[in-house]
């Protein structure tokens, strides 16, 4: 049963979506329109001059880089936005994440889970990126490669910059689903001892 779940911003998908379809239109300018952009070179038979070959060819590798990318990156949002996959689930029995690639959810029970909690990191001189630490017993159970995450020792580091929620709130959720499996599992457990504790 699923106690909570996460998707991706709807915002962030239209924003990855938007600069696709632009993308797709700075590819149409570079190649075909030529509004803004220059024109390659014509002598005055209208040929392409050597300069205007070589500009042709300039113009056909960006404009096929962005076609690629503009056309990659409006799928991936049209996609994100109709099939509203979760990217992190709360269960009876532990969490979900889907850092196995796009289609692929790692189940984390809860009995091997040490802590849940949310940070930032900053790479590469970017601003910092929110993000989900879930402390682990075994990660030697899971992939080493994550999608959208890595491994600091026994601590998987999800990125949650992409997510509707805040990983603070996710982390405040998953903790109170982790005492409440703790809780009911201390409650089995003191009733199985008492079944077997014989009568005085």
């Amino acid at each position: 049963m699923v106690r909570f779940n996460v998707d991706r911003s709807p915002l962030r998908q239209f924003v990855i979506g938007l600069v696709g379809v632009l993308l797709i239109l700075a590819a149409i300018e570079i190649v075909w329109v030529h509004q803004i952009t220059l024109e390659p070179e014509t002598d005055e038979s209208g040929q392409l001059t050597t300069r205007g070959q070589a500009r042709r060819r300039v113009d056909l590798i960006w404009g096929s880089a962005f076609l690629v990318t503009g056309a990659g990156l409006l799928v991936v949002s049209l996609a994100g936005l109709v099939r509203h996959e979760s990217v992190v689930e709360g269960t009876e029995d532990g969490l979900r994440l889907r850092v196995a690639g796009p289609q692929g959810m790692v189940s984390i029970p809860w009995d091997d889970v040490i802590a849940v909690r949310s940070g930032s990191v900053a790479e590469d001189a970017r601003l910092a990126v929110p993000v989900l630490y879930i402390d682990v017993e075994n990660p030697d159970a899971y992939p080493p490669d994550l999608w959208g995450g890595e491994w600091e020792g026994n601590t998987m580091r999800v990125d949650a910059e992409s997510w509707a929620i805040a990983p603070e709130e996710v982390a405040v959720r998953a903790r109170i689903e982790l005492d409440r499996y703790r809780r009911d599992h201390a409650d089995r457990a003191n009733g199985e001892d008492e079944d077997r504790a014989p009568y005085v």
